[in-house]
């Protein structure tokens, strides 16, 4: 069985990735381990780069719509046709939607994943694609729910961690002053959130980058007078780093996203505090590995935050739950077992 993954952004292993394109990698890395795979990627330029058993294909995308998320191209359709199995990894952009098409065409069995960082408006507003396929395959419970008008069969397929990368270190001091936010820096992400409700003596240090200037001189106005430090797009080893020594890791999305960053923070032994929205109240146990918040509650992050500086021995005892958790739960291998099965019924 020959499987195609297709990433609308550009996935590389040797530059910072955010959650949805770690999804994609960690997840074709998986697949490659049971089973011939290919990652088609987007870039400026065509490339091939072997890693391990899993082949990454950049095909040639020189114009993106939606910041950058909707690349402007039909180049990866020659490549489908050596593929058995079409797994798309975001709806509502234009590659997904030519893929889809293209499967159809070809008498592939397709597949869709929504990592919810696509907003595009394409074809499928005016094509029902999405019931074209084979069978959806979402992160979660929560984004089952939030496609309705999806019929086709579906399995939840859930998400991974690299838990021998993303592991605690008993070398390392956990700073209990010490709050992390890891993501791209939009919005909806709720940073802005965050740095309002800083409490005074905590640091947050936010680890991404984004492409909105204007929304980027507004979290630097609301940081003034506050320990904010913007790290920026960082590797893997300052991420993890970043993980280990936090007190806890926030992410206050009004959106339902977060869901690898969760995952990485509470393998490394953190634990998370979080919106209760989307998928995260599915990897999220609250009061074991981490507190859930209403989402876009400043209020409420605030008094959690400073519950948190206030007591961090109840935080730093969570840690042996999230490791537990995480081995428990959230293994690349299981979700590439789960993705196999729902390609062969």
């Amino acid at each position: 069985m020959r499987v195609a993954l297709v990433m609308p952004t550009g996935v590389s292993p040797d530059r910072p990735l955010a959650g949805g394109e770690r999804y994609a990698l960690e997840l074709a890395r998986a697949l490659a381990d049971k089973t011939e795979t290919r990652l088609l990627t987007f870039g400026p330029e065509p490339q091939v780069v072997a890693y391990g058993p899993l082949m990454i294909h950049t095909c040639r995308a020189r114009i993106t719509l939606g910041g950058g998320l909707n690349p402007v191209t039909l180049s990866h359709l020659r490549r489908l046709a050596w593929a058995d199995i079409i797994h798309c990894l975001q709806p509502r952009t234009i590659v997904t939607d030519a893929a889809m098409l293209a499967g159809r065409a070809l008498g592939k069995k397709t597949f869709l994943t929504d990592l919810s960082g696509g907003q595009a408006r394409t074809l499928s507003r005016l094509i029902p694609l999405r019931n074209m396929m084979t069978g959806f395959l979402p992160i979660s419970e929560f984004n089952r729910r939030q496609n309705p008008w999806i019929t086709r069969p579906a399995t939840v397929i859930f998400g991974g961690v690299d838990a021998v990368k993303f592991a605690p270190d008993p070398a390392t001091i956990k700073r209990r002053n010490l709050f992390v936010y890891v993501g791209r820096l939009f919005p909806e992400k709720g940073l802005h959130l965050l740095i309002q409700a800083l409490p005074a003596g905590a640091r947050l240090e936010v680890i991404g980058s984004g492409t909105d200037p204007a929304y980027r001189r507004t979290l630097e106005d609301l940081a003034r007078g506050k320990d904010v430090v913007f790290l920026g797009g960082q590797p893997d080893d300052v991420v993890i780093t970043r993980y280990r020594e936090a007190l806890a890791v926030v992410l206050p999305s009004m959106i339902d996203t977060g869901f690898t960053s969760s995952m990485e923070a509470m393998a490394c032994g953190t634990p998370v505090i979080g919106a209760a929205l989307g998928s995260l109240p599915e990897v999220v146990r609250d009061g074991q590995t981490g507190a859930l918040v209403p989402a876009g509650d400043v209020a409420a992050l605030a008094a959690c935050l400073e519950g948190a500086i206030a007591d961090p021995a109840r935080f730093l005892a969570m840690a042996g739950a999230c490791r537990e958790d995480v081995l428990a739960r959230f293994r690349w291998a299981a979700v590439a077992d789960r993705c196999i099965s729902a390609y062969t019924r």
